[in-house]
């Protein structure tokens, strides 16, 4: 068994990501799934992902358990802190 190689696949399960990331990995429908769950919609998802809206601590927080915290409230609220490749 390569140590490395199972180490790594289990860290990136639970990886979490920020909104831009948790959008440009999920297809539409989902994502909008995710934002109605939220008790938002899919245009608004996409203005604080890609164009640096605002969102509110309490959307922040719906977006992340929507999401399974496949997003956090911090990678949503301060996705400049977070992201890997910045637009």
């Amino acid at each position: 068994m390569n140590y490395y190689f199972d180490t790594f696949n289990l860290m990136d399960r639970f990886r979490t990501m920020t909104p831009r990331e948790f959008l440009n990995s999920h297809n539409e429908d989902h994502c909008e799934k995710i934002a109605g769950m939220a008790g938002t919609n899919l245009a608004n998802l996409k203005l604080i992902a890609l164009y640096d809206g605002s969102c509110s601590p309490r959307l922040a927080k719906s977006l992340a358990e929507a999401s399974g915290n496949k997003m956090t409230r911090d990678e949503i609220l301060f996705p400049e802190i977070y992201e890997n490749n910045p637009a």
